[in-house]
């Protein structure tokens, strides 16, 4: 017969056996916690000195259309953040009211760049909060010169004046009589204009009954579309405009107008913030679409919703690490993930094998979106930046931009923005050399790199 253990024949089992029965236990805990999957929350990069200084930089240029992509910059970070940049904003800002100030009817032509540059430098101003009453009347008399009641030009400059709360009545009355206005041979810019009365429907309950008015303009769809997203964004949306809208994305595509007002609807949903499991399942079909307009506007609508619902997050992380499901589809997903800013942890290893097997760079510029930044990942950049290959030009200036927000480029890296190749798909000239400032953290002196070019 088998004797069974008992550990009640041990002589250390009052002293020891409950310290192991602990241990155990801790390390059983542990394991279970490390397969169970956790939602990572990646807190939006905050704006750093070096990146103020290599836009001040950039605007001292001699080409305007590098000055130009350095201005448009400022408009990818928040007000509350570049305020944190005293002494680069003032530059910055001294820089746009030069250029306002300097730009005259002759060369505020439609589709100039000097109409790009006067738009960018004000919307900069907006952005700095360096909008005092001189630059607001200078931007008024901008409005009053205009001689295109319909131009989307004013309706730009009107909207700033309005967010900043410098509108005059007149200014006003102008936004609210362009969205008002349905006749079809001016309906170009109405979005524009109804969209440019949300600061104004924060504080003014006519502004909202003129949305809902509007809404229920059956006749024009873009601005019942572009009236509904306004609500939406003011929380001010009724059960009569989420139906409408998801009732146009559930019909059918047809090839035809349908399909354009359908896009519109989704636009309008991108920054809702809750939606039943029915508008989910929906998006998520949506996603699966060949139609790129359709498809985009799903994972904007869905990114939004994602930041509040972590089964979002689940069932995108879920379709990502499926063996089974489309890499098309996959790569959808990840791009989500990255908007939301959220993800199921299982999803980093797929991302760096992607990385190790596949090369892939977009791979490893979403692991470093999810702080997910190992030297296998440097190692892997600092490789493709140094090959020799031409045909690798646009991958090369790609894994310097990546690695660029890791840490420091040495000279030779940076250097790789400004190689000159017959690539066509590579970005224009100018915007490399905007790079060559942006991510040269003040390290290096750029006159090797950039005299050839400014002659």
């Amino acid at each position: 017969m088998v004797r069974r253990l008992n550990i009640a024949y041990f002589p250390f089992r009052s002293r020891y056996r409950a310290w192991i029965l602990a241990v155990i236990a801790i390390g059983m805990a542990i394991a279970v916690h490390a397969m169970t999957p956790t939602i990572k929350v990646v807190p939006a990069p905050g704006l750093q000195a070096w990146q103020m200084d290599g836009i001040v930089a950039a605007l001292s240029d001699p080409s305007p259309n590098v000055q130009s992509i350095a201005l448009g910059k400022i408009q990818e970070f928040e007000p509350s953040d570049l305020q944190k940049f005293p002494k680069q904003s003032n530059k910055i800002a001294a820089y746009a009211i030069a250029q306002l100030k300097g730009l005259d009817d002759a060369k505020m032509k439609p589709y100039s760049l000097g109409r790009r540059s006067y738009s960018q430098s004000a919307y900069a101003l907006e952005r700095l909060g360096k909008v005092d009453n001189s630059i607001a009347e200078i931007l008024a008399e901008r409005i009053r010169k205009s001689k295109n009641e319909y131009d989307s030009f004013k309706i730009g400059i009107a909207e700033i004046l309005v967010k900043v709360g410098k509108a005059d009545a007149e200014t006003i009355q102008f936004l609210i009589d362009r969205a008002k206005d349905s006749r079809p041979d001016v309906t170009y810019g109405q979005d524009s204009a109804i969209s440019a009365l949300e600061t104004l429907g924060k504080s003014d309950p006519k502004i909202v009954e003129l949305l809902f008015d509007l809404f229920r303009n059956a006749d024009m769809f873009k601005s019942r579309a572009a009236a509904a997203e306004v609500l939406i964004n003011l929380n001010k949306q009724d059960e009569s405009v989420i139906k409408f809208l998801l009732e146009t994305i559930q019909k059918p595509q047809t090839g035809h107008k349908m399909d354009t007002f359908r896009a519109f609807s989704l636009g309008a949903l991108s920054n809702l913030k809750k939606a039943d499991s029915k508008t989910v399942n929906l998006l998520f079909d949506l996603l699966r679409e060949d139609d790129h307009s359709h498809a985009d506007g799903a994972s904007y609508v869905l990114a939004s919703l994602g930041k509040g619902d972590d089964a979002i997050v689940k069932r995108l992380s879920e379709m990502i690490i499926n063996p089974q499901e489309d890499e098309r589809i996959k790569a959808k997903a990840l791009g989500i993930l990255e908007k939301i800013r959220k993800a199921d942890s299982r999803i980093f290893p797929v991302l760096k094998n992607r990385v190790r097997s596949n090369k892939d760079l977009s791979a490893a510029e979403q692991l470093v979106t999810f702080q997910e930044v190992d030297r296998d990942l440097i190692t892997f950049l600092t490789d493709t930046i140094a090959t020799p290959n031409p045909l690798a030009a646009r991958d090369r200036i790609e894994a310097t931009k990546i690695l660029g927000e890791i840490q420091p480029l040495d000279f030779k890296q940076l250097g790789t923005f400004l190689q000159v190749t017959g690539d066509s798909a590579l970005p224009d000239m100018e915007e490399r050399q905007f790079l060559t400032y942006y991510y040269n953290r003040g390290h290096h002196d750029l006159t090797p790199l950039l005299k050839p070019r400014s002659n």
